[in-house]
């Protein structure tokens, strides 16, 4: 194929326009169709934005040989929302993993992504993010996070959330976990759909297991049994209650 037939097809491929192509670069609709046409070559300093845009390599479009080339991949189309989050999804080959199938898939299956953040409490404004997988947070993270599966954190100036087990240093806003929560501190509430395990929590604690803990600050609803030291409000409990004053 020629240079313009190779234009054409990527654009092609990729759904766009030659109305499209024409604005990215910044010249006329009749260049772009008197390039596909063979009736003249795009200049040499277009080549790279071109490429880019089409996400072809610049190899494929100079070079004659057509072996090397592969058609490029679109990802489905995923509906989200127009907010500040940061998104992490995974993939097999080029195809999205969705947050419902997540569900479905053993925590043994999916790998862990790690999010590695220095500790920086002096950052301004506030970074959230959502991962359909597990998330690994090491350092400080002023925001939330939200996780398909599970989360192990070490400090969080947001809230937490996560479609399984949550275990977690010191977080500053709820916790919301479908499994089990093990934590040091938490300045909010804490709902768990399993056991809850933790030090100090200044907020109201629910679990669907048992419930152990030292300090907490509201009430307490287990399905299982409660053991505490201290706990400001009511206490209610499926099983045995064990607790200071």
């Amino acid at each position: 194929m020629k240079l313009g037939e190779k234009i054409r097809e990527a654009r092609k491929v990729q759904n766009l326009s030659q109305e499209n192509l024409a604005e990215e670069i910044g010249i006329s609709v009749q260049a772009v169709s008197k390039w596909e046409c063979g009736q003249s070559c795009p200049d040499i300093m277009y080549l790279p934005h071109i490429a880019d845009y089409l996400g072809v390599s610049l190899d494929y479009l100079l070079r004659e040989e057509t072996s090397e080339f592969v058609r490029p991949q679109k990802l489905e189309t995923i509906e989200l929302p127009e907010d500040d989050k940061v998104r992490i999804f995974q993939c097999i080959g080029n195809r999205v993993i969705t947050q419902n199938e997540l569900k479905g898939i053993s925590e043994e299956d999916v790998p862990m992504i790690s999010i590695i953040l220095e500790t920086k409490p002096m950052l301004k404004g506030n970074l959230c993010i959502e991962i359909w997988g597990s998330a690994q947070i090491q350092g400080y993270l002023k925001g939330d996070v939200s996780a398909g599966t599970s989360v192990a954190c070490e400090s969080v100036e947001g809230d937490v959330n996560a479609g399984e087990s949550v275990i977690c240093e010191s977080v500053e806003g709820n916790v919301n976990a479908g499994g089990s929560v093990t934590c040091e501190s938490v300045e909010g509430d804490v709902n768990a759909g399993e056991s809850v395990t933790c030090e100090s929590v200044e907020g109201n604690v629910n679990a669907g297991g048992s419930v152990t803990c030292e300090s907490v600050e509201g009430n307490v609803n287990a399905d299982g049994s409660v053991t505490c030291d201290t706990v400001a409000g009511d206490i209610n409990a499926g099983g045995a209650v064990t607790c200071g004053v």
